[in-house]
């Protein structure tokens, strides 16, 4: 467990996001527990060990528990209806933005909690 937890902990991982909400690491490690219980069957000693399985799993719960945290900051932020002499036409962006940009967009969400 403590290996996991100061890996949730570390800058490394999610840029130490983990280490600003404390509460989401016991979070994390719980759900980590039971996706580990439920997907047992799925280990496959010729691929991992079954240490570098269990890091992986609680990897990917964690960054699914911070998905999951980003979008409900995200929906809290108050959108302005338009006025009356706005344009009520939103224009689309001319191209999907970069993965390079949604991280910095991620970034700037954070930044404002």
């Amino acid at each position: 467990m403590g290996q996991i937890v100061g890996f949730l902990r570390s800058d490394r991982f999610c840029d130490g996001w983990f280490r600003k909400h404390p509460a989401l690491i016991d979070e994390a490690w719980n759900e980590a527990l039971y996706r580990v219980y439920d997907r047992i069957e799925s280990f496959d000693p010729s691929r991992w060990t079954l240490r570098q399985w269990f890091f992986r799993q609680a990897r990917w719960t964690a960054m699914d528990i911070r998905r999951r945290e980003v979008r409900q900051l995200v929906r809290q932020i108050p959108v302005a209806e338009p006025s009356d002499e706005e344009d009520r036409t939103i224009e689309p962006f001319p191209e999907p933005l970069t993965w390079r940009e949604l991280a910095t967009l991620k970034r700037a969400f954070e930044r404002l909690t």
